[in-house]
């Protein structure tokens, strides 16, 4: 699978590129660093897409998959599961996610929002993930509940991503039992498995 989701970036990355270079009314999909780079290399890979969403002409659009099972990253209602998931099906757009750069208290940080919950994001309350409404008196706790620091992989495939809690240093966004949670790395291989991820782009807005 994890094949896959590479190919399925390479396909799309190069569909927007070249299409744009072809038109000039497209918009293109700006890249800063080769291909092969950002497909070889997902952590360096995700950083070049969601950089585009400054330049303010789109922004990539993005699933999760758990590394170690075939499970997306999925809000059921509020609560956030990993679910295998065939494309097509009602709850599809459960699984993607636009990225958010909010800057303030959360500069070096993104934030997942729900595409179809667009003021919503994903937080972690008593260590368990769920999306949440974000209000005009939302707290600063909200906002570093939400914000995430995107590092290299626990895993080690270098086709994999990890997320690290903005307030929970050495906290991370993993799984257990399907239920997506916050857990601290005990340095254990399983851990180290359950929180990596691969992204798989869904296109340019």
């Amino acid at each position: 699978m994890n094949k896959l989701n590479r190919t399925c970036n390479i396909l799309l990355l190069m569909t927007y590129s070249i299409s744009a270079s072809g038109n000039a009314d497209s918009v293109l999909a700006p890249v800063g660093v080769s291909l092969m780079e950002m497909v070889m290399n997902a952590s360096a890979g995700f950083m070049e897409t969601i950089q585009t969403k400054n330049s303010g002409i789109g922004h990539w659009r993005y699933k999760f998959r758990a590394s170690d099972k075939p499970g997306y990253l999925r809000h059921r209602k509020s609560e956030l599961w990993t679910d295998p998931l065939e494309k097509g099906q009602p709850m599809e757009n459960d699984t993607q996610w636009n990225i958010d750069l909010p800057g303030g208290l959360c500069k070096t940080g993104i934030r997942f929002q729900s595409v179809n919950y667009p003021k919503y994001f994903l937080k972690h309350s008593n260590f368990l993930i769920y999306i949440s409404k974000e209000t005009e008196n939302s707290s600063k706790l909200y906002t570093k509940d939400t914000c995430w620091k995107v590092s290299s992989p626990l895993d080690g495939n270098a086709l994999s991503i990890s997320f690290e809690s903005f307030n929970f240093p050495g906290c991370y966004l993993t799984h257990k039992d399907d239920r997506v949670a916050l857990g601290a790395n005990d340095g254990s291989e399983s851990f180290k498995e359950h929180a990596s991820w691969n992204y798989l782009l869904q296109g340019f807005f």
